[in-house]
């Protein structure tokens, strides 16, 4: 991992409640122990929410999560995207969401998830009807820890958007070899419909 990659300060704010509200104050505090100094630090409430930080150790809290309460599962971590998505979608973000169809809102998930992970991105690479599969770029999270996190926002993100039980699957997780190897895919639901008023 390198020190160029950067994570907006809101989602590691949302990281540390994420913990303090899934496993209480005990749990914080197992969580924060687990932590190195450095990322500690960045675990404090009173810090800015606009400035970017060091994605190592936005991985580093992300892996303790996993390595402190899901004991070494991955895949459970997706709770934390699911709550990022319930937490982040607000304001005129939730409408654009309630308002779009699942491929308008997957289209803007994208760009919305990029705005907090650079120089992250989400490139579609497959669409059909009911069936999106895409690639996470830009994350060196070989771990594919960072993908599960994005399936659960994607996920809490089309039941906000009407979409009954969609499925998010991770397809290929990155490997040392292959750092922008993070697949998913996305089905079921209708790409028929458009937003309203959006042409």
């Amino acid at each position: 991992m390198t020190d160029t990659y950067e994570v907006k300060g809101t989602a590691l704010l949302s990281i540390a409640e994420f913990v303090g509200s899934k496993f209480g104050p005990d749990g914080l505090e197992r969580w924060k122990a687990a932590l190195s100094p450095a990322a500690r630090e960045l675990t404090d409430p009173r810090l800015s929410a606009s400035s970017w930080y060091s994605g190592e150790v936005s991985h580093e809290m992300r892996q303790a999560i996993v390595d402190q309460f899901y004991g070494g599962d991955r895949s459970k971590v997706r709770a934390l995207g699911y709550f990022s998505a319930e937490r982040g979608l607000t304001g005129v973000y939730k409408l654009a969401v309630k308002l779009g169809s699942p491929m308008w809102v997957i289209d803007r998930l994208g760009m919305v998830f990029s705005t907090y992970f650079r120089p992250g991105k989400v490139v579609l690479n497959k669409r059909e009807a009911g069936f999106v599969v895409g690639t996470l770029e830009g994350f060196p999270d070989v771990s594919g820890i960072m993908v599960e996190v994005f399936a659960g926002f994607v996920q809490k993100a089309l039941e906000l958007s009407g979409v009954s039980e969609p499925k998010v699957v991770v397809v290929k997780t990155p490997t040392d070899a292959e750092p922008n190897a993070a697949r998913y895919s996305v089905a079921p639901f209708d790409v028929t419909a458009r937003p309203v008023g959006v042409a």
